[in-house]
């Protein structure tokens, strides 16, 4: 997805793409606004509008190759944005996990409409370790 970012913004965002992608990150801040912690409706919303942002840009590459084998990855368990956990035992740190892929989206739209295509690809790669976020964290505060 990383390439995918890097050469949408390097093409730069249509104004269709430009406001399904600002559409996505204003629906999914409302979630955040409105709640402090998810149940399944508000899990529902956020894989919604999550997979809709990252469809956009994945299309919007317009690279058949590309899209062929993040279709492929995409049929790997935890491999692809639509792979959203939240483990309820933890309801605290998975909501802050997803907060802050939310301004992760945030931060790769205003790379995306200033066509800066390195920051875009960098940040489209960090933020798929996003789904590990919270194991990751676990791991550093038992060490």
């Amino acid at each position: 997805e990383g390439l995918a970012a890097k050469t949408l913004a390097e093409q730069g965002l249509s104004e269709d793409q430009k406001k399904t992608l600002q559409h996505c990150i204003q629906e999914t801040e409302k979630l955040f606004n409105e709640k402090d912690e998810f149940g399944d409706a508000e899990l529902e919303r956020y894989h919604h509008f999550n997979v809709i942002f990252h469809d956009t840009i994945i299309e919007g590459a317009q690279n058949v190759a590309l899209i062929q084998a993040l279709a492929k990855n995409n049929q790997l368990p935890m491999a692809s944005a639509q792979a959203i956990t939240y483990d309820q035992n933890q309801a605290l740190s998975e909501y802050r996990r997803l907060h802050y892929a939310h301004l992760q989206h945030c931060s790769i739209f205003d790379a995306l409409v200033n066509r800066q295509a390195g920051r875009a690809e960098t940040l489209m790669r960090e933020h798929s370790s996003v789904v590990i976020l919270g194991e990751t964290l676990r791991n550093v505060l038992s060490a």
